[in-house]
């Protein structure tokens, strides 16, 4: 029987409302996620965006998150009468911004020439959906906007968590704050799928798309009168960016359903300011010519009555920026409020950035219907029916969730045959626990030791669910009424298989065991282990080589590269050795895929198992999310993470130079089928090449051009803080690029990450 000790049997009991997310050490005065966001999968803190300005000054960990600039585009000044004032580490500190008291302080003083001195600090990082993000901020008393926002490179995608007019003498500026939309459809191009380039940013303003939503400090009233200004308290400001199309805000910690929407023939009431909802408009029709109600009805659509327009989705990569602002067409602020430190500081007590870590895989649950089901109420078979040696000892075990997402409670815990452990998974819909016993086995009977400490009511109305491999075809499933004891209950299985289930039926119940114990022995020769095991290659789909892995539709090949952070994408095929990949098989068709040009192995970014999971690659193959399962489709082929064998490697949108994420696994889906191309034992190495840039050095706003490129090459251009400026793929031998937005100093142009040439502007 095992025992807790009371202290940490307390501090599982106080933790439970932080229980899903990893803070990383930072401190956020134990502030939960909101309540539906802690019920999913666990959290994971991005550090490389994350600040709780405890630090007091601004060191490495503050310059490593922030730059004191506008990062999106160097050259803007900001809008109306702003100047936002650029400081590099180690330069003078101007004093608009601050590192005091565990806070950031922003400020705005007056400027010269009727312009107003204004703070701004960007995440050096870019991030993308699936993401939360929050901050904890008290608006300033002054006219100008205090800001939370998020915008990508090409400055056409942009939302807005927070904008205040704190300090605004009409009560409907300062005791409202909005949340916004903009995307932006300009001359020249959209961007889409991280195609953020000089030709794919466009030019001039056709169109700004916007929806603004307004709410007040209370959740319960939107009455002027009898609520109070944002600027009084400190205040959480939060998105939850889920998808292209799905984003929901936050306002202390709770989704709103009060939000107004002020536009003539469109005011509305009762919105939460989810995109979903949100009506699209163009607030200056005369000046950028809007396209037709009709098309301004459908947020999602791409083209309509002959007109190009824009990508209404939200798929590019944002900056954070958190700023103040003296808005065009807003009175500017007296020189006496902007010279008060009482007033004009926009206080930021923390900063928080969280990517859901994983939550298991629901593959293989069959909840809708049992095959073979033997009823057992529990205790019949106690001890009676094990035979030779625990086939479960030892071998790989997974969850549906880990509770905290703490190791201590991982699935492995459940045959480790230790006494003072247990598997632990959070609180959900019915979940459940596995172990992979290697190959198939003849199972005679499954003992499970139900914990002895607390909680043993816990463990009841179960299935014990056999299955050929993890995520395939259910063999048995035996029904349990009643409780496993502490000593250890054992039931009666007798069936053939590989993976042995345990699965509660019932929402919001918690799954923890003491032990798993599987009995039987002597390995199956039967049909029911589609594959291999123990390294016999019968059966085998894929040998093992190296391989081009292309879409036929797109006729586009996958590649990753260090310019894009590893992201997984499609572009046209090409003589590079990081479209290049080695297959190594593993069994039951089980491959790791390591790309040749970078050695990193193709992964699902942290073990995500949704619709819309990042596939990237890494540096080693640990994990099952770092392996996949290739399975025939007709003439091609479907590849499957193992950890979420419900989802399956897919085109974003089917786009050319499209991403790749995961998607429910569909055979008929053609964003999710793969030629496997096998390239021999020919391996690409970087050539050599006579590639030169010229003028060099250059001048600012001219041009630039680069010789000796072959087609389909990546050009990253990067400045000496190694932040990317231009991105583009050479559609010739020879590219002229604009130097634009490129200020005097030295720059890297990196090609293929295979060469980099050093370019000086002046």
């Amino acid at each position: 029987m095992k025992k807790i000790n009371m202290l940490v049997s307390l501090i599982i009991c106080s933790n439970l409302l932080f229980s899903q997310r990893n803070d990383r050490g930072l401190n956020f005065q134990n502030t939960p996620l909101p309540a539906n966001l802690e019920s999913q999968a666990s959290w994971d803190l991005i550090t490389g965006m994350s600040d709780d300005f405890n630090h007091n000054t601004k060191g490495s960990k503050y310059n490593d998150v922030w730059a004191e600039r506008y990062l999106p585009d160097d050259g803007f000044r900001g809008p109306g009468s702003t100047q936002w004032v650029i400081r590099n580490p180690g330069q003078e500190d101007f004093g608009v911004v601050q590192i005091a008291n565990g806070k950031a302080e922003i400020r705005a003083y007056p400027g010269s020439g009727g312009l107003v001195n204004c703070g701004i600090i960007t995440s050096r990082r870019t991030v993308k959906f699936p993401v939360f993000m929050e901050a904890r901020i008290k608006v300033s008393a002054i006219r100008n906007s205090s800001n939370f926002w998020m915008l990508n490179k090409c400055d056409n995608e942009e939302i807005d968590v927070l904008e205040c007019y704190g300090g605004d003498p009409d009560p409907f500026y300062a005791k409202q704050m909005s949340t916004n939309f903009h995307i932006w459809h300009r001359r020249g191009g959209q961007s889409h799928q991280d195609a953020q380039t000089s030709t794919n940013c466009g030019g001039q303003d056709i169109t700004d798309f916007t929806y603004q939503t307004f709410f007040t400090t209370d959740p319960n009233s939107t009455n002027l009168s009898n609520t109070d200004f944002w600027r009084e308290e400190f205040h959480n400001f939060g998105v939850y960016w889920k998808s292209p199309t799905e984003i929901f805000f936050y306002l202390d910690g709770v989704a709103r359903d009060n939000g107004q929407h002020f536009v003539g023939g469109r005011n509305a009431s009762s919105l939460d300011g989810s995109f979903e909802d949100a009506r699209m408009q163009c607030p200056n029709a005369s000046v950028l010519r809007c396209a037709t109600e009709s098309l301004l009805r459908n947020v999602q659509g791409q083209s309509g009555g002959g007109v190009a327009y824009p990508n209404r989705q939200f798929n590019d990569p944002t900056h954070i920026i958190i700023d103040t602002e003296a808005h065009a067409g807003r009175p500017v602020e007296t020189a006496d409020n902007l010279n008060d430190n009482s007033k004009n500081v926009m206080l930021v007590d923390w900063v928080r950035v969280y990517r859901p870590s994983g939550g298991g895989s629901t593959g293989g649950n069959n909840n809708g219907g049992d095959t073979g089901n033997n009823d057992n109420n529990g205790g019949n078979n106690n001890g009676g029916s094990n035979s030779g040696a625990n086939l479960a000892a030892g071998r790989s075990a997974f969850q549906s969730s880990t509770f905290q997402n703490n190791n201590n409670f991982a699935a492995s815990r459940a045959v480790d045959t230790n006494g003072s452990s247990f598997n632990h998974t959070n609180s959900q819909n019915n979940p459940w626990w596995e172990v992979d016993l290697g190959s198939s086995q003849n199972i005679s009977s499954v003992r499970i030791t139900n914990r002895g400490d607390c909680c043993a009511n816990r463990l009841n109305n179960f299935d014990i669910r056999i299955f050929d491999r993890r995520g395939g075809n259910q063999i048995q499933s035996v029904f349990v009424s009643g409780q496993p004891s502490a000593n250890g209950t054992s039931y009666d299985v007798n069936a053939t298989g590989r993976v042995v289930r345990i699965q509660l039926r019932g929402n919001n119940r918690i799954l923890h065991m003491d032990n798993v114990e599987v009995f039987g022995g002597g390995t199956s020769t039967g049909g029911n282990n589609s594959g291999n095991t123990g390294g016999n290659n019968s059966g085998q789909l894929i040998a093992n080589g190296l391989y081009r892995i292309t879409n036929p539709r797109l006729n586009q090949s996958l590649l990753t590269r260090a310019l894009e952070n590893h992201d997984a994408r499609v572009v046209d095929t090409g003589n590079f050795a990081d479209q290049q990949w080695r297959f190594a098989h593993l069994g039951d068709n089980i491959y790791t895929i390591k790309n040749n040009g970078t050695g990193r192995y193709l992964e699902v970014q942290s073990a995500q198992c949704f619709n819309g999971g990042n596939v990237k690659t890494w540096t080693n193959s640990d994990g099952d999310h770092k392996k996949w399962r290739v399975e025939r489709n007709g003439n091609v082929y479907t590849l499957k993470p193992t950890h979420c064998l419900s989802r399956a490697m897919d085109v974003a949108g089917g786009q050319r130079n499209g991403e790749i994420h995961i998607w429910a696994a569909n055979p008929n889906n053609d964003n999710q089928k793969w030629d496997i191309v096998r390239l021999g034992n020919k391996e690409i190495t970087p050539k050599e090449t006579a590639i030169s840039v010229y003028p060099n050095p250059a001048i600012a706003y001219s041009t630039i051009t680069i010789d000796g490129l072959t087609v389909g090459n990546s050009i990253a251009i990067f400045n000496s803080l190694g932040q990317q400026v231009k991105q583009l793929y050479a559609g010739n031998e020879s590219e002229i690029i604009s130097t634009n937005n490129m200020t005097s100093g030295v720059y890297f142009i990196q090609i293929d990450t295979n060469e980099t040439l050093k370019l000086i502007i002046q």
